[in-house]
């Protein structure tokens, strides 16, 4: 799979593209993640906020680097990447579900299925 963002004079829209899936290839814009009654897996597009006067230049494992209007860099990290989204969670169990999650998200199937163990899901 590939991940890719476009983006708009406000946004950053993060997708996923797999080869394989069934019925065929697709694309899917990621976001808030959560396992429906069924266990299947529920993604509500949710893009990352773009600062005012920044333009996204280079996206490397989920960090973005941007130009700012004086010509510095910055950078800022995707919601569909950041795993410390998680870190407000109390309780650890409900943490790693998130974390998971997330990895399924974003097609890590070696990291899903290591949390899965480790929680015994």
């Amino acid at each position: 799979s590939t991940i890719f963002v476009a983006c708009d004079q406000f946004n950053l829209h993060t997708f996923v593209y797999s080869q394989v899936e069934v019925g065929g290839s697709g694309v899917r814009c990621l976001g808030d993640v959560e396992l429906g009654l069924q266990w299947e897996l529920r993604i509500d597009p949710s893009p990352s906020p773009l600062q005012h006067g920044q333009i996204a230049v280079l996206v490397v494992d989920g960090t973005v680097t941007c130009q700012q209007a004086s010509g510095g860099l910055s950078q800022q990290r995707l919601k569909s990447h950041d795993m410390s989204s998680n870190a407000h969670v109390a309780d650890a169990v409900e943490r790693q579900k998130g974390c998971m999650l997330q990895a399924l998200a974003l097609n890590r199937f070696p990291l899903a299925f290591k949390i899965g163990l480790a929680l015994n899901v």
